[in-house]
C-alpha cells in the first residue's frame, strides 16, 4: 500500500482530565511518530467554554502545542458521550442527492434530539446490501459541544478542520495498526476518564458503537468521598503517588469499581448480541483507566474471550534518536484516539 504524504494536520483528543495531541509523518517504512504530548488538567477545570478570557483547556493546548513543537497549523479533535448518538440503518437504493434529503427526513426518528440542535452526518457502509437496503452510519452530534470544542482549539491558535467521534477514530487505530482480516469481529474498549467507548467491528468496519457513563474519574471520586481527600489527592492516591489512603479499603473501592466497568461493558456487548451481531472474538483495551488492576484479567473471565492492550504504535515506529521508547510506551494506552485522528492527515484531500 502507497502510504499518503501527511497534510500537516495534527491528532488531538480533548479529555476531561487531560489534553492529547499526535502528529504523525511517513518514514522508509510506514508511518512514523513525529510529535506526541499530554497536558494534565486539574479535577476543578470546567468542561464548557463559558468564560470571556481564555479557557484553561485552550491554554493546555497551547501549552501542548508550544512544548512538543506541534507545527501543524489544523486540528482533527473528535467528541463523544451523551452528546453524540451513532445509528446503523439500511438506505434504500437511490442516487447521492435524494440519499441526503433522505437521512435529513428520517434522522428525527433515531435521533432524540430537536433537528435545529444537531449537526447531521452519515456514510454508507462497504457492505453487503440487506433487503431493507444498504447499511449506513447515521451521525449526530449537539451543535453547541461541536461548537465549544472548536473554538477552545481556536483560542489555542489553531485550525479545526474535521470534527470526528472518538469511536471512529479508535477503529481508524485499529485498522491501520492491526490490519485486520475481513472475517475478524473484535471489540475496542477505551476505558476513559468519564466516558467509556465500547466498537465492535468485523474487520474493519464498524457494526456497532456505544459510549458508557464507567470511567476513572468514578473511582477517583469514590476515593475522595471515602477518605475526605480533595480531588488532586485523590487522583494522586489513584494512580499509586500517594499513600494518603489506608490499603485495605481503597481495595475494596478497586474493587468496586472493577465490578462497575465490567458489568457494564458486559451489558453493552449482551445488547449488541441481542440485535443480531456476530460473536466477538477478541477484546483491545485502551484507555487512560485500562490499566487499572485486574480490569483485563476480570473481562476475560466475564466473557469469556481473550483481552489484550490495545497498541497504537503497533504499526507507527518510534524514532528512537527522538523519543524516550520506554515513557511512549507507557503512555501508549491513552493515545488510541489522538493517533487514529491524526491518521486523517493522510486521507484524500
Amino acid at each position: 500500500m502507497k502510504l499518503r504524504k501527511a497534510r500537516g494536520i495534527a491528532g488531538l483528543d480533548i479529555g476531561s482530565s487531560s489534553v492529547k495531541a499526535v502528529e504523525l509523518r511517513v518514514g522508509k517504512n510506514g508511518y512514523e511518530l513525529s510529535s506526541l504530548g499530554l497536558e494534565l488538567l486539574g479535577p476543578d477545570t470546567p468542561p464548557e467554554n463559558r468564560s470571556s478570557g481564555e479557557h484553561p483547556v485552550a491554554a493546555a493546548i497551547g501549552r501542548l502545542f508550544a512544548e512538543q513543537g506541534i507545527a501543524a497549523p489544523d486540528v482533527v479533535s473528535s467528541v463523544s458521550g451523551s452528546a453524540v448518538i451513532v445509528k446503523q440503518i439500511a438506505a434504500p437504493p437511490m442516487d447521492d442527492l435524494a440519499l441526503d434529503k433522505w437521512v435529513k427526513e428520517i434522522a428525527g426518528q433515531h435521533v432524540p434530539f430537536e433537528p435545529g440542535d444537531v449537526d447531521l452526518s452519515y456514510q454508507l457502509l462497504d457492505a453487503e446490501e440487506g433487503p431493507s437496503g444498504r447499511p449506513l452510519l447515521l451521525v449526530a452530534a449537539k451543535k453547541e459541544v461541536v461548537r465549544g470544542q472548536s473554538d477552545l482549539i481556536r483560542q489555542a491558535g489553531r485550525n479545526p478542520v474535521v470534527m470526528d467521534v472518538d469511536a471512529f477514530a479508535l477503529a481508524n487505530c485499529y485498522e491501520v495498526n492491526y490490519a485486520p482480516a475481513p472475517q475478524n469481529t473484535v471489540a475496542l474498549v477505551n476505558v476513559g476518564d468519564r466516558f467509556t467507548n465500547v466498537v465492535v467491528l468485523r474487520g474493519a468496519l464498524p457494526l456497532f458503537t456505544r459510549d458508557i457513563s464507567v470511567g476513572g474519574s468514578q473511582f477517583t471520586e469514590a476515593i475522595a468521598r471515602e477518605f475526605g481527600l480533595d480531588a488532586a489527592e485523590a487522583e494522586r492516591v489513584k494512580r499509586g503517588e500517594s499513600q494518603a489512603a489506608p490499603v485495605e479499603p481503597l481495595s475494596l473501592l478497586l474493587q468496586s469499581f472493577l465490578e462497575l466497568a465490567v458489568v457494564e461493558i458486559r451489558r453493552t456487548l449482551d445488547f449488541y448480541r441481542a440485535s443480531g451481531g456476530a460473536g466477538v472474538e477478541r477484546l483491545l483495551l485502551s484507555g487512560g483507566s485500562s490499566r487499572v488492576p485486574h480490569l483485563a484479567e476480570l473481562l476475560a473471565d466475564e466473557l469469556g474471550v481473550p483481552v489484550e492492550e490495545n497498541d497504537p504504535f503497533r504499526a507507527v515506529a518510534i524514532p528512537a534518536e527522538r523519543f524516550d521508547q520506554s515513557r511512549v510506551r507507557e503512555l501508549a494506552p491513552q493515545f488510541n484516539v489522538s493517533v487514529g485522528l491524526a491518521l486523517r492527515s493522510f486521507d484524500p484531500a
